[in-house]
Parts: structure tokens; C-alpha cells; sequence
């Protein structure tokens, strides 16, 4: 034992616990120095051997050595804070159960001897110091079990770290500067863990053939550079934070991860499927962006063929594609959620029958480059067969379909539309056009003008269009043009303003030749009449397009309300009304309705066709285009089971339900108790244009036909629909009728609320109820 300040110099020999060298022998010996001491070996090692040999250290203690040794059991090394360790070969763990401390601010430089563990052990380095070793960081296979703990330290530099051992517990603290050749993870289950702030280069990350369920995690990397990352079997690299690579290299059931917020930068990205039908999965998070420089991909098949995964915005960006060689590029991309986007930095027709594009939604984007003979975005034309995706190109003089490329395409809900394309001018490409495969929008619709389609945003006052007239082309002047943009969340009744998008060749060949998408009341013409879009929603081939929750709309007013053709379907242009203040960045109404025929004076005298909604009309030509929507191979629709019981009930001032103690026919008897106070009456309801079909012209939400409310208590009452003015939740009557619709939760009046001291009894005298859907989400009300 020596104290404070000491200074311990061996000119020769090895200091030895355990009966080596020059020093003590035997079991369960106790070194201990004080603050401030120095121990020095000229030409010899500090030896540890035999078992629970204890070496301790106070503050500040320095050693210079050749190497620090270990053998036996149970052995315990401390060094307490701001240690100076200084070994010119390294350290070497043969002793089982062996536990090295070195507290915070511990400056430790090893030699080419590196630190080695043979046996299980535990190694702590606390914060603030630095670990150097020209030589390797090695757990042997016989080290199973290691707990390698280094603390928020500033710099750690090694040569390889290598992982022989299995389930080594092996984690880095926060914000240190790497300076490391590689790492190797050679067996099962291994896990390496580095923390938050990570930064410098951490050389090669090599997981071997027996690497099964090894993992290593960058953290939350601070501009973080690596080398050749090589991963086979189902070993997993997370990238996180800011990371730069050199190259990717994945085989077998390979797992990369890209966190939420990561920006990863890698040169190569190589896959490899020679080993079977274990697939290469990159998962790319919402928020994450993943470049790749070069991608290679070689002995993939449809059982095995690699998938980068893209949730929700996640951005994966494919360039330099020129130096592909032969290889086949045959790789999977598969969206998750919205806004994803996939970026391939080369011809779209480089990899045209060699992409895999599944789970599309229209929010998502796959963007390519494509060559200046194929820029004109109004001709190109899209379709899924088959399970392929098509993207064609129409020659403008002969109308013949070129085909540019096509993928293999699931779309994220099926009878999805098929995406659409623009094209955009990049200075940055190398054919200076991008083209993009995504949704279409209301911006970008074409209108059929003497000179040939025109954008509907391209279009003014003054310009001509075409307009049929008796069968026959007419060339019109537009008198107006306006447009409004509309944001559905900023609505309380949004699901009545989601466009309607009519799916190319929905009414037949080319008609629409694109998808058109439409406001729900904007009429389409069809039969001799104008029927509202919404009128003809199958859910199918025309569908409610709810993934657009923000869009412009336009309108366009001929001389005279016209028949248009818009993406070569024939629609109505604006006729005029009272609502052109909405328009042209005027003051938006607060409780938007697109209305567009609610100011015609007379359709007879003012439109350019009959509005056609009555249902024997409307439902012919629904079923018409449904069973076209069948032939064009849609899925069908399952509609959803539906009944007639409308789960009448009241609701007590507490927010309580009572149910009907006796149901006759169509009369529910409620017994309320007294001093109770009855407020609403709750029902089911349901919109028939929903249960019914869309065909049918009648979008209230219907609860319950009251005809007549008999209370009998203290005073025995009749209560009339007629009584029910000026109460929430009830229709008003219908012409020439004396019972009222409820919707679905509708104030009771006074005389059949107020409070008796005794039990009465309420029935509810039911003219019909409606149809409603089996399975509802109630919306729980709060009664005032």
C-alpha cells in the first residue's frame, strides 16, 4: 500500500499479483496506491494472476508499462479519475469474471498489443478522457458475455475492433470522434451501439457468415463516415443521424435500417441474391432521406429480389446509374403511408421491367429522367394490367402508343387509380427532364381549344375553346376565368369537398383519355343530361379521391353554359351564378359548398343540357359504368352489411341512455324515472346517398320518421312534429307532410323534458325508419 504522491519506479522486471516477476504471490492480494502516484516499468509488465487479486488506484494516478496482463478468476483493476494510462503493448484478459475500471477523464493509449479479452470480463471507461491503440479491440470467442461500456469520452481510436464472442454487451457514450479501421462482427447475436453525436470515421463494418442477429446502431450520428459496410445472413445496420458511406454491401436477409430524421449518403449500393430466397430489406422512415450513388443488383429473382421499404415521407434518391454494367438492377420498392418519394437518377427505361413498385398511393412519387423524345406530358398515358404498370407515349400524328417503361405495380388500395405523369425541367439531369409518376391533380387538367388541349391553369378570358353543340364541334369564347384554392381541413363538412377523380377510360376508350378530377357537384355530360360527379361515384372506376386534401380549383365561363371536353370527357363549363366572389383570391366563404348550379334561374332557359338526378335516371347509367369498371378489372366493392333497427333511444340531461322497454311495429316505450330530465332522442342515421347508392339524390343524414311523441305522467301529452320548430336535429317537413325526419340526435321539446316527481312513460310513434349501416362509430354528443 503506498499513499499519496508516490512515485514507483522498477528499473526491471514485472510487477506481479500472484507470484511472476517482482511482487507478491498468492490469492486474494490487496495493491492499493493513493492520489497522485506514478508507477513506472522501464522494461517489465504489470502481471495479474491466481484469483481476486484486487489493484487499486486513487486520482490522478499514472502508469507507464509495457502491458497490463490478467489471468486466473475474479480479478478487479480501478483507477480512479483523471488516470493517465500509458502501455506500450496493451492489455490482455485471460482471467475469468475480470472487472477493469478506469473512472472519468482517463486518458488510456495502448500499444500494437491492442486490449484483448479471452474471457468473459467487464471494461468500463468513464467520461470525459480518450481511448487510443494502434493495435485491435478484440473479444474472443471464448469472451462470451463481455460488457465493453465506454463512457462520453472525446476521442476513440483503434485499429479493428473484433467480435468473436457471442452477445458481448458492447456501447459507446454520446458526442465522441471516432478514428477507427473497422469492425468486425463475426458471431451470432452480437451488438454494437454507438451513442448519440457520434462523429469521425469508423472505418469497415463487416458482419461474417455466422453474424445471425447482429446488430449495429450509429445513433444519432453527427456527420459520421464510414467504409465498406458488408452485411450477409439477417444481420441489421441502422444509419441514423447524419452518416456518409463508401458502400453498401447486402446478401442474404440482410436488414438495413434509416430512422426517422436520418440523411445517409451512400457511394454503392451493392445486393447480392446468390444465397437463396432470403430477401435484402431497406427500411427507409418517414422523415429519413437515403442517397445512393450507384446501384447494382445480381442473382435476384421474383422469390428474393430486394426491397427498400419508404414510410410515410421517407426520400430515396438512385443516381449514377451510367455505370451500371450488366448487372440486372432488379430491386423492390415498397411504399408505406404518404408523401413517400423514390429517386432514380437514370432513364426511367434503364430500369423499365426491372423495378418493383408496390403499396403506390397517389400521395407517394417515383421520379426518373427521361430522354428529350418524350417530354410532352399531355401524351402520355398510363395503365395497370395485369399487375404491370404501362407508361406509353402517343404519337402525335398517328396516335400509336410507344412504350417507355413499365414496373411491376401494386397500388396501396386496390381499384387505386393509376398514377399519372408530369414532367419537369432539371437543369440538374442528365437529359435535363425529370418525369414523374404520381397523382394528377386539378391544376394541369387539359381542355380540348381550337390549337389543341390546353392546361385549364393556362387558360383566360378571351381564349376560345371547344364545345359541342347538337353533336357538332363549336369553337367558343371564354368570357371569365377563375379559380380558388381550398384546404378541406379548414371545413366542417370536408367529405362533401374531396374531388371526384374519374379513372382514365372509365366511360370508354379515352373517355376520360387521363384521369379528370372533378368537384363533386361539377356535371358530367352524359345521355342527353348533366349528372353530378358525385352522383356517379362507384368507388371503383370513379372514386372519392380523400387523399387530397389540398387543391385549386378552376372555372372557365363560356359565352353560353357549354359542354367542354376535358381530358376528353364531356363536362359542363361555369355557368354563371352568385359565387364568383369566391374565386381569383377573393375572401373564401367560411361554410364552402361546391354548388356550382345552386343560382340557376331555369335549366330549360339557361344550361347548355338537362340536370339529370332523379334516381330512374341516374342508377342505368351508374350501373352502366360499373359494370364497365367490372370489364376493365376493378375489384369489386363490398358494401357493407346494413339494417333497418335504429337503436332509438333517449338521452337524460347526465349524458345517460335509456332504452325502450317495448317495441311494437313502429312505437318505442320508454319509462323514464322521476326527477329525471330527458333532453334528446338518439338514433342510427345514415345518408341514403351512402347506404342506398350514390344514384340516389338525397344526402341528408336521416335518423328516425317521427310522427307523433305521447307522454302520460303528471299531464298526458301529445307532441306533433309540428311542435318540433326551432329545435336542433330535426329536417324540416317534407311537402304536404305532417311527420319529420330526425338527424339522428334531436332535441326533445319542453313539455316531453321537463322533470315529473313520478315515473312516466314516453312513446315514440316511428312512420319509418331508414337503412343504416350494421357496423357505425358513434360520435359521443355532449346535450347542453
Amino acid at each position: 500500500q503506498f499513499g499519496d504522491s508516490a512515485n514507483v519506479h522498477l528499473l526491471a522486471g514485472d510487477l506481479a499479483l500472484g507470484g511472476a516477476g517482482v511482487g507478491v504471490a498468492a490469492n486474494r492480494n490487496f495493491f492499493h496506491m493513493g492520489a497522485n502516484n506514478t508507477l513506472t516499468l522501464d522494461a517489465g509488465s504489470i502481471v495479474i494472476t491466481n484469483g481476486r487479486q484486487t489493484f487499486d488506484w486513487g486520482i490522478n494516478g499514472t502508469i507507464n508499462a509495457n502491458s497490463l496482463s490478467f489471468a486466473g478468476t475474479n480479478q478487479v483493476f480501478s483507477m480512479g479519475t483523471g488516470a493517465n494510462v500509458s502501455l506500450t503493448g496493451g492489455i490482455l484478459v485471460n482471467a475469468t469474471s475480470t472487472a477493469l475500471t478506469f473512472l472519468d477523464n482517463t486518458t488510456m493509449n495502448l500499444g500494437s498489443g491492442g486490449l484483448t479479452f479471452n474471457q468473459s470480463a467487464s471494461f468500463t471507461l468513464g467520461n470525459g478522457g480518450s481511448f487510443a491503440t494502434t493495435g485491435d479491440v478484440t473479444f474472443a470467442s471464448t469472451a462470451g458475455g463481455t460488457i465493453f461500456n465506454v463512457g462520453n469520452v472525446k476521442t476513440f481510436t483503434a485499429g479493428n475492433v473484433i467480435i468473436n464472442a457471442a452477445k458481448p454487451v458492447i456501447t459507446f457514450g454520446t458526442n465522441i470522434d471516432y478514428a477507427v479501421t473497422g469492425w468486425q462482427l463475426n458471431a451470432a447475436n452480437d451488438t454494437v451501439k454507438l451513442g448519440a453525436g457520434a462523429t469521425g470515421n469508423i472505418g469497415n463494418i463487416t458482419f461474417g457468415a455466422n453474424a445471425t442477429g447482429s446488430l449495429f446502431d450509429t445513433g444519432v450520428a453527427n456527420n459520421l463516415v464510414f467504409g465498406n459496410a458488408t452485411l450477409v445472413q439477417n444481420a441489421t445496420l441502422t444509419l441514423n443521424g447524419t452518416v456518409t458511406g463508401t458502400s453498401l454491401n447486402l446478401s442474404n436477409a440482410a436488414v438495413v435500417n434509416i430512422p426517422a430524421g436520418a440523411n445517409v449518403d451512400i457511394g454503392s449500393l451493392v445486393i447480392d441474391g446468390s444465397n437463396g430466397a432470403q430477401q435484402v430489406v431497406i427500411n427507409v422512415a418517414n422523415g429519413a432521406t437515403l442517397n445512393v450513388g450507384s446501384l447494382s443488383t445480381t442473382n435476384v429473382a421474383s422469390s428474393n429480389m430486394p426491397k427498400i421499404l419508404i414510410t410515410g415521407t421517407g426520400h430515396v434518391v438512385i443516381a449514377g446509374q451510367k455505370a451500371r454494367a450488366s448487372d440486372t438492377l432488379a430491386h423492390q420498392v415498397q411504399f408505406s403511408g404518404n408523401n413517400g418519394i423514390y429517386q432514380y437518377e437514370g432513364n426511367i427505361q434503364d430500369v423499365s421491367g426491372k423495378l418493383t413498385i408496390t403499396n403506390f398511393a397517389l400521395t407517394d412519387q417515383a421520379i426518373f429522367e427521361v430522354g428529350t423524345a418524350y417530354t410532352d406530358q399531355s401524351r402520355y398515358v398510363t395503365s395497370v394490367v395485369g399487375g404491370v404498370l404501362y407508361v406509353n407515349y402517343v404519337d402525335a400524328a398517328t396516335g400509336a402508343l410507344t412504350e417507355v417503361a413499365h414496373f411491376n405495380y401494386t397500388p396501396s388500395v386496390a381499384g387505386q387509380a393509376a398514377p399519372n405523369v408530369l414532367i419537369v425541367k432539371n437543369d440538374a439531369s442528365s437529359t435535363g427532364y425529370d418525369i414523374i409518376i404520381t397523382k394528377c391533380f386539378l391544376t394541369g387538367t387539359h381542355i380540348l381549344t381550337p390549337e389543341g388541349e390546353v392546361t385549364v391553369e393556362n387558360l383566360k378570358a378571351g381564349d376560345s375553346v371547344i364545345t359541342l353543340q347538337n353533336g357538332q364541334q363549336v369553337s367558343k369564347q371564354i368570357v371569365w376565368a377563375g379559380n380558388m384554392d381550398v384546404s378541406v381541413n379548414n371545413y366542417e363538412h370536408k367529405d362533401a369537398l374531396y374531388p371526384v377523380r374519374i379513372k382514365a377510360h372509365a366511360f370508354g376508350l379515352n373517355q376520360p383519355c387521363r384521369d379528370l378530377l372533378v368537384t363533386p357537384e361539377h356535371t358530367i355530360y352524359v345521355d342527353g343530361g348533366l349528372v353530378p360527379a358525385r352522383m356517379l361515384v362507384n368507388g371503383r372506376s370513379i372514386i372519392t379521391d380523400t387523399s387530397m386534401d389540398s387543391f385549386t380549383v378552376y372555372h372557365i365561363e363560356t359565352e353560353e353554359h357549354s359542354i367542354l371536353l376535358s381530358e376528353n370527357l364531356t363536362t359542363e363549363s361555369y355557368l354563371n351564378t352568385d359565387d364568383r366572389h369566391q374565386f381569383n383570391g377573393s375572401a373564401i366563404n367560411l361554410h364552402l359548398t361546391f354548388n356550382e348550379n345552386a343560382g340557376h334561374q331555369s335549366w330549360e332557359s339557361d344550361a347548355a343540357a338537362p340536370l339529370t338526378v332523379a334516381r330512374h335516371q341516374v342508377e342505368p347509367i351508374w350501373q352502366m359504368l360499373d359494370r364497365r369498371a367490372t370489364q376493365q378489372g376493378y375489384a369489386p366493392v363490398s358494401k357493407p352489411e346494413v339494417t333497418n333497427d335504429p337503436s332509438l333511444c333517449l338521452i337524460t340531461q347526465k349524458g345517460e341512455r335509456l332504452q325502450p322497454v317495448d317495441v311494437k311495429g313502429n312505437t318505442y316505450s320508454f319509462y323514464v324515472p322521476a326527477n329525471v330530465r330527458v333532453v334528446a332522442m338518439h338514433s342510427k342515421a345514415a345518408l341514403p346517398s351512402e347506404v342506398v347508392g350514390p344514384y340516389l339524390d338525397d344526402r341528408r343524414m336521416l335518423g328516425v320518421l317521427v310522427a307523433k311523441i305521447n307522454v302520460f305522467g303528471d299531464r298526458n301529452l301529445t307532441i306533433l312534429p309540428a311542435d318540433m320548430t326551432g329545435l336542433s336535429g330535426w329536417h324540416p317537413a317534407e311537402l304536404n307532410r305532417a311527420d319529420r325526419w330526425t338527424k339522428g340526435l334531436a332535441t326533445l321539446p319542453e313539455a316531453v323534458a321537463e322533470v315529473s316527481t313520478k315515473v312516466k312513460l314516453i312513446k315514440v310513434e316511428l312512420t319509418a325508419t331508414s337503412e343504416y349501416f350494421v357496423d357505425m362509430i358513434e360520435v359521443a354528443e355532449k346535450i347542453a
